[in-house]
């Protein structure tokens, strides 16, 4: 669960996608602040980010649209 640093303001974070060079594992990681390298969880090898990013929010619920439905109607 990530939880806001201030009192009654939501905090965003963003989850950074990374691929392990050694055997291709995709992960993600909520980082405040973006790392180029990660080590991957899959084989402890070198991971670097991929360009791509999405923020996590603190709520558990959202009015947004669900991934992929484009928010047209």
């Amino acid at each position: 669960m990530i939880r806001p640093r201030n009192k009654g303001k939501e905090t965003i974070m963003p989850i950074f996608e990374y691929q392990c060079q050694t055997c291709g594992q995709l992960f993600e990681k909520i980082r405040s602040a973006p790392s180029e390298h990660e080590k991957c969880p899959k084989c402890d090898g070198v991971a670097v980010r991929k360009v791509s990013m999405t923020a996590a929010s603190p709520s558990s619920s959202s009015s947004a649209p669900a991934c992929g439905s484009g928010g047209f109607s």
